[in-house]
């Protein structure tokens, strides 16, 4: 499996890791924008058709809608079938060149 957890909650996670046995690689990216907002990222590689394992924190509502939004992307997002990193906003679902990923478990 792979262990998710906001910032708040990483020592556990990091825990839960070694106890199952799970990789220590980190696949989110808990990153914010010039302005605050937040701009959280994925590495959809780590997750697509993988048993996601998320630790979800409620006691700090400032991460409150990232994490929702999170789950919520987990559950099915656009894979690209090609490489479109050249470009500063991807154009993969606009040519079509793009399949639909999605977590196989989120627990």
């Amino acid at each position: 499996p792979v262990v998710v957890a906001s910032p708040g909650l990483q020592a556990m996670a990091s825990a839960l890791q070694r106890r199952l046995g799970a990789e220590a690689a980190s696949v989110v990216r808990w990153e914010t924008f010039k302005s605050g907002d937040p701009n959280i990222r994925f590495d959809f590689r780590g997750v697509v058709g993988r048993h996601v394992i998320f630790l979800f924190d409620s006691v700090d509502q400032n991460r409150m809608f990232e994490q929702l939004s999170l789950i919520q992307a987990l559950q099915g997002f656009p894979v690209p079938d090609s490489e479109d990193a050249a470009t500063k906003w991807k154009t993969y679902v606009k040519t079509g060149q793009y399949s639909w990923g999605r977590v196989a478990k989120l627990t």
